[in-house]
């Protein structure tokens, strides 16, 4: 299969602006062939593309697909109010027939918008990955743990089995990986447990990290540590991971992170 891209302006992310051209490009077999100016070969398909952008597709590296039906929603309130009080005692009563088709809408949003990966952490995780599959995006999804014994012994088997069922799916396009929601509402204990399952399958953890200062001086007051210093001893940084937000983090936070297997995402 080959398809043939004309007359587009390329941005492949390694030339500065005023070096954008006019070119093509050739796809063969899902990959790609040649970027220059003319190509005069023949195609299976061929896009005219003039006046517009060619650019490799965005990625979204943090998001809760689903919630997109909540979108302004009490946004007037402060994120953890907003939580408590409004969003988690709505979210007790989504069903899977919700979460699939807000995923869905997600996903058509995203790729309207040039999109085509994001990393997503939610429950119903096979609901989100059947949305994924049909739409042709590509997704790393997890299945949230939350909460501390017995809840998050559940939730622990829900995320394995999600792993075992969708990891690899969808033509290549579903990777699974391990999301504890945060340090506050996961214990030590619980921490451990994620991280063995992330080293036992070789995936990574995605866990949210300092999103509010509330949140610094919860962990602070329960561990008399920060939350990234909190992980950091939990084991959490012993594997690949994906920090969410870190937006109250102080210097030795952040050289923590420079040390360890972790990029941040806001």
């Amino acid at each position: 299969m080959k398809i043939l891209i004309k007359n587009g302006f390329i941005i492949d992310m390694t030339h500065k602006q005023e070096n954008i051209e006019i070119k093509d490009i050739l796809i063969e077999n899902e990959k790609i062939k040649k970027i220059q100016k003319d190509i005069q070969e023949t195609a299976d398909k061929i896009i005219d593309a003039t006046g517009k952008v060619v650019m490799p597709g965005l990625i979204n590296g943090h998001n809760h697909v689903a919630m997109s039906i909540f979108r302004g929603y009490s946004d007037d309130l402060e994120l953890q109010d907003w939580l408590q009080n409004v969003i988690w005692p709505i979210e007790d009563r989504l069903t899977k027939e919700d979460i699939y088709f807000a995923s869905k809408l997600s996903c058509i949003e995203m790729i309207k918008s040039g999109t085509t990966t994001f990393n997503d952490m939610y429950f119903f995780t096979e609901e989100t990955a059947k949305a994924v599959e049909e739409t042709g995006i590509r997704a790393y999804l997890g299945r949230t743990i939350i909460m501390n014994g017995e809840e998050a012994e559940k939730r622990l088997e829900e995320a394995e089995n999600v792993y075992k069922e969708w990891n690899g799916k969808a033509e290549g396009r579903i990777y699974i990986n391990l999301p504890p929601h945060a340090p506050y509402t996961c214990n030590p204990e619980t921490l451990n447990k994620c991280v063995e399952m992330a080293k036992k399958y070789h995936i990574p953890i995605h866990v949210h990290l300092s999103e509010t200062e509330k949140e610094n001086e919860d962990v602070q007051k329960e561990y008399h540590k920060t939350p990234t210093e909190y992980l950091k001893d939990c084991g959490v940084f012993e594997v690949p991971c994906i920090l969410a937000h870190g937006v109250h983090l102080n210097s030795k936070d952040i050289e923590i992170i420079k040390k360890a297997k972790a990029r941040n995402c806001t």
